[in-house]
């Protein structure tokens, strides 16, 4: 056994001896034991490994309470007994839903509604069926239209980019909402470039914008990843402002969106 772990072993029936018979260390005292008495857990050999570690490379610590720890019989029990009739929530992702009634979940199937018979909209850009409508898609982001070929009609314009830098200012959100929103305002604009060529976006200026993780509140999404169905880079922090963005795709997408105030964006969109 190494010299420096029988040292602290040592060190440690001291100190149970002396409170055992009653003794008082003086401050001084206390503060040179607490220095030189490592915690079990981190006492280690001349090559580092601590007491779990070495449990571990010997195979014992599953037998071990938390990989070092010897307990009896009766306190293993307890500890079992504890677990299984315990009235403690264990760990799970969330607690917020509620159950069904009896624990039982019901399902309920529609015999009047008919099916769709084979026929199944020819969605486009990663667009998928709607199972509650058999004539029309649900689309991702920046399309839209009964096959996702379209862009969406609610807000935004059809852009026509050029060699040299153009400006767009987009307003997005309801000035009536002071806190969240149920649901988002969006626009979407599309750029489009010659056949051949790369739109190239670049954010330089934001509004009444939240900077924070996700981007949740509001932001500007140019879609520029090949794939259609993928969320893409959210900007809503200074930090990213003037980085140019390559696109994929032709059009391109530039989604803004807002759960709160009105935020406006400015971007400038051109081909190489």
């Amino acid at each position: 056994m190494d010299k420096r772990f029988c040292n602290r072993i040592a060190i440690g029936i001291l100190i149970l001896v002396l409170f055992d018979y009653g003794l008082c260390l003086s401050e001084k005292g206390r503060l040179a034991l607490q220095k030189e008495a490592l915690g079990a857990e981190e006492m280690s050999r001349g090559d580092g490994s601590s007491i779990v570690d070495v449990n571990r490379v010997e195979g014992v610590d599953e037998y071990l309470f938390e990989g070092d720890i010897i307990l009896t019989d009766e306190e293993l029990s307890a500890l079992e007994n504890e677990s299984e009739g315990g009235a403690r929530k264990k760990r799970q992702i969330s607690s917020i839903s509620t159950n069904w009634a009896d624990n039982t979940v019901f399902y309920y199937f529609d015999a009047s509604i008919p099916a769709c018979a084979g026929n199944v909209p020819k969605c486009v850009n990663g667009g998928v069926p709607n199972p509650r409508n058999c004539a029309v898609c649900n689309c991702p982001a920046g399309y839209g239209g009964a096959l996702c070929n379209l862009k969406p009609a609610a807000c935004g314009a059809t852009l026509t980019a050029t060699a040299a830098w153009q400006a767009k200012k987009v307003a997005v959100g309801d000035a009536a909402i002071t806190t969240t929103s149920d649901s988002y305002k969006t626009c979407v604009d599309w750029v489009k470039a010659p056949a051949g060529k790369k739109v190239q976006i670049r954010v330089t200026a934001m509004q009444g914008v939240n900077c924070n993780d996700g981007c949740w509140t509001q932001a500007i999404e140019p879609k520029i990843m090949a794939d259609k169905k993928m969320t893409n880079s959210r900007i809503c922090c200074t930090g990213q402002l003037n980085q140019i963005w390559s696109s994929a795709l032709n059009p391109t997408p530039i989604v803004s969106y807002s759960i709160r105030r009105v935020a406006t964006f400015t971007y400038q969109y051109r081909y190489v």
